[in-house]
């Protein structure tokens, strides 16, 4: 009547070790119990394709995750039954998703998450690792490696080559010139000031291989120049150009300086 019974509900029923049981009734399956022994659950056939229509039709329709608690309560079954029926169907590919820690998640949803995330990068050349995790990806990091092996992952965001490029022809160009620089806007706003800071050192920075915008570990070189977190970049070669007009300045302060200290302190020795 119930569909489904435990041994243990059997055994305090009929005050009989559940091992004795256990060892009688799988003895009798398929044979005078129509049914199937699985685990501590005697499970009817009828049951079992019952647990299995609800979950397959629940499952198939759902747009967006599904906890299989819920789907067990709204309809009154046993939570295992209804996540083997979920991982069976699943097994044989008739529900298309996946059954991780208790929640389904339609591969359509997943599709729709992803294809969410790929838009973003592809529109902005960056994607924020939040964004990525509101959309159902815990590991943000590595679904992004994954899908955009060419990006940079900075602090908070995701970036693609292509930010890091302009960047660092403006940085080439301050160097050639023994100039300076102003970055900050060509920075996305949404960037942080550790993400600006990172990319700034990228941009400032000449692989081995000669590539623009690679990450870190392959940077070897880095052009001769100071950088500053406001975006802000002064060549060495400015540098040496404003320290050789101001020498002469200081030089004269300096001297009026030590002057003024001298004629301080023979004043001091005539009294």
């Amino acid at each position: 009547e119930k569909g489904q019974l435990t041994i243990a509900e059997l055994s305090q029923k009929y005050s009989l070790p559940a091992e004795f049981l256990r060892q009688e009734i799988h003895a009798r399956l398929g044979t005078v119990i129509h049914g199937e022994l699985k685990n501590q659950y005697l499970t009817t056939a009828h049951f079992s394709r019952r647990v299995e229509s609800i979950v397959r039709g629940v499952l198939t329709a759902a747009c967006r995750p599904v906890a299989v608690s819920a789907i067990a309560t709204e309809f009154n079954l046993p939570n295992d039954s209804v996540t083997n029926a979920a991982v069976q169907l699943i097994r044989l590919a008739q529900l298309q998703g996946r059954l991780q820690s208790g929640i389904f998640t339609p591969a359509r949803f997943s599709t729709g998450q992803s294809d969410k995330v790929t838009s973003f990068y592809k529109a902005n050349a960056f994607v924020p690792f939040s964004l990525a995790k509101d959309c159902g990806f815990s590991d943000a990091h590595g679904f992004l490696q994954k899908e955009f092996p060419e990006g940079i992952p900075l602090a908070t965001v995701y970036v693609h080559p292509q930010l890091v490029a302009p960047l660092h022809a403006n940085l080439q160009e301050a160097v050639a010139a023994s100039s300076w620089a102003d970055l900050s806007s060509l920075f996305p706003a949404a960037l942080t000031p550790e993400d600006a800071h990172l990319l700034l050192l990228l941009a400032a920075e000449e692989s081995a291989s000669g590539r623009k915008g690679a990450s870190p570990s392959t940077c070897k070189k880095p052009l001769p120049l100071v950088t500053f977190d406001d975006g802000v970049a002064l060549s060495h070669g400015f540098l040496d150009i404003f320290c050789q007009a101001v020498a002469p300045f200081l030089a004269k302060k300096a001297a009026a300086e030590a002057e003024k200290s001298t004629a301080g302190a023979a004043a001091k020795h005539t009294e």
